[in-house]
């Protein structure tokens, strides 16, 4: 009997974590869905008082075209990968203290765009290596001629997100194979340093990496001190620890309290909202 009671108190309590922002979220996702019904009206949409998942999807689209002149595919000119990445890699330079540099030819490759880097430290020392495929195949998106790949927004985000978890694993400090980079780790709070690598592109909607990035938002984006400071701090706990401390005693140690949904609902612009009864 005792073990269904845990069972039953940890759904709960799961539910409840979870009702934070969907209670907050709700009357601003109503609101939302009004103001595109009325944009469809205004188009002439035959779906608009009844819009499937595909039309919401669709009409979204059109909608942030229209209201911010905002085309994603006009973002592309600005997103080619050799920018990206040269972006991620000055951003953990600056975060963590680790330089990340071309190491061609140290490495056998199974493709002739698979590229080698080595990752050293401040002092100069390599301390990990990675591969980096960043094309689908048999159908390869590598550029026309000597012009660049150019990536979606959506495809920065995944760079981002899955250098985070390759982070976990080139800077941890466990000597510990079973806890080390991300075994050993709950898998709700693995994703932690994924998605607060998404953060530096966009935001990301995890109550845990919002929580860790809004350390940064508290001493000042622009404070490039500070910003080294605090993702020192990142590094040695959230970065280094691994498995090897409970996920919660890990963010503790970073953020020198317990996880907090307040900055969750701040990125999403919640915080505000009123809830009627």
């Amino acid at each position: 009997m005792g073990m269904y009671r845990v069972f039953v108190w940890r759904k709960w309590g799961t539910a409840l974590a979870g009702n934070v922002l969907r209670s907050q979220a709700f009357p601003l996702i109503f609101l939302d869905l009004v103001d595109l019904k009325e944009f469809c009206k205004s188009q002439g949409s035959p779906e608009a008082d009844d819009l499937n998942h595909w039309d919401i999807t669709f009409w979204s689209e059109r909608f942030r075209e229209s209201k911010y002149e905002l085309n994603e595919e006009e973002l592309r000119p600005y997103l080619s990968l050799p920018r990206v990445m040269d972006g991620l890699f000055n951003l953990v330079n600056i975060l963590f203290g680790i330089n990340v540099e071309p190491a061609d030819g140290l490495a056998p490759v199974w493709n002739h765009d698979v590229r080698f880097y080595r990752v050293n430290d401040s002092s100069g020392t390599p301390i990990a290596y990675f591969y980096f495929d960043p094309y689908s195949r048999p159908s390869e998106k590598s550029g026309v001629g000597d012009k660049p790949s150019l990536m979606t927004f959506l495809e920065v985000e995944t760079v981002f997100h899955e250098f985070g978890h390759a982070l976990q694993h080139m800077l941890t400090k466990q000597d510990e194979g079973l806890v080390a980079g991300l075994r050993g780790i709950e898998r709700d709070a693995r994703e932690l340093p994924s998605q607060f690598m998404e953060n530096w592109c966009y935001h990301s909607g995890q109550r845990l990496s919002a929580d860790a990035f809004s350390a940064f938002e508290d001493v000042g984006l622009e404070n490039e001190k500070a910003v080294k400071e605090t993702g020192q701090r990142f590094r040695e706990t959230v970065l280094a620890l691994g498995g090897g401390k409970a996920p919660l005693e890990v963010f503790v140690l970073f953020r020198g309290r317990e996880p907090s949904p307040e900055a969750l609902l701040r990125h999403h612009g919640l915080l505000s909202v009123t809830i009627s009864a």
